[in-house]
């Protein structure tokens, strides 16, 4: 795989074992290989067989394909759910209030803008 394909294939194995909350010695555990190896393949410096990705597809249920495909990944919501991660489930419904009245007063202002703009 060239060097581009390999970092595409490595940030949606990334991606894919983060959804499943699996690290990446878990991942590498499953494979049989070892855990340096594998963070090489999701950093995109490693290339890997035929067998191996066929067990990585395997291991996170996911077809082969799906690893090749490009995503619109969102960085930014992505780092906010990884802050969010720290907080318990009182404090996120609060966190979730938040958002919502920033919501509701982001639509109105929204409104109001284009009420000037006529």
């Amino acid at each position: 795989m060239g060097k581009e394909l390999n970092i595409l294939f490595g940030n949606n194995l990334r991606e894919r074992r983060k959804e499943l909350r699996l690290t990446q010695a878990e991942v590498a555990s499953k494979l049989g290989i070892s855990t340096s190896f594998y963070a090489n393949i999701e950093r995109g410096n490693r290339f890997v067989s035929l067998e191996v990705l066929a067990g990585l597809a395997k291991a996170l249920n996911v077809s082969i394909g799906s690893f090749f495909e490009e995503h619109k990944s969102n960085a930014t919501l992505d780092n906010i759910n990884e802050m969010l991660q720290i907080f318990s489930q009182e404090e996120l419904l609060t966190v979730e209030r938040i958002l919502e009245a920033m919501l509701v007063s982001f639509t109105y202002s929204r409104k109001s803008n284009d009420v000037d703009k006529d």
